[in-house]
């Protein structure tokens, strides 16, 4: 369990890094317009992934993923990027059990453009079928970082639940 939890922060730090790069180059561009730009996107795709269950056991999950991302560069030069991913239609096996697979992500950065701030909260949930225990893994992460690019605040708190 806890490979694959490391393994998401990683994913989780990748797409943080280029969210970052992302916003930062919309910081650059926002010194330019003088006044606010915003922009909502609403994407669907395919996607496949493996989970770990309760028992250990690798959950092999597919459906499609739906993504509404939100970015907004304020008159000042502030920048704000809002992204909410959840799973539809995702199912998945693992031996003889079957699970339905929920997940519900937010995203947020927020920037003045001498401090920012970045929280994520992850909650994905594996409902079994049959007898076999459901699993809730929530993953909430912070970071706040100050003008000289120093992290003033970090947090990361992981919870994992199994119910019969």
């Amino acid at each position: 369990m806890t490979r694959n939890i490391l393994g998401t922060r990683k994913q989780l730090s990748l797409l943080v890094a280029f969210l970052m790069a992302f916003v930062l180059i919309g910081i650059c561009s926002s010194q330019i317009r003088a006044q606010a730009t915003s922009t909502t996107t609403n994407t669907e795709m395919p996607f496949t992934a493996t989970l770990t269950d309760c028992n250990g056991q690798p959950v092999v999950v597919s459906g499609t993923m739906h993504m509404v991302t939100h970015y907004t560069v304020s008159s000042n030069g502030g920048t704000h990027l809002h992204i909410n991913t959840n799973w539809q239609d995702v199912s998945g096996t693992s031996g003889t059990t079957t699970y339905q697979a929920h997940s519900n992500n937010h995203f947020n950065f927020n920037s003045n453009g001498s401090q920012s701030e970045v929280t994520t909260i992850d909650d994905v949930r594996l409902i079994s079928a049959g007898p076999t225990d459901n699993m809730k893994v929530r993953v909430h992460m912070h970071v706040t970082i100050n003008a000289n690019g120093e992290a003033t605040a970090s947090f990361t708190m992981i919870e994992i639940v199994c119910t019969g």
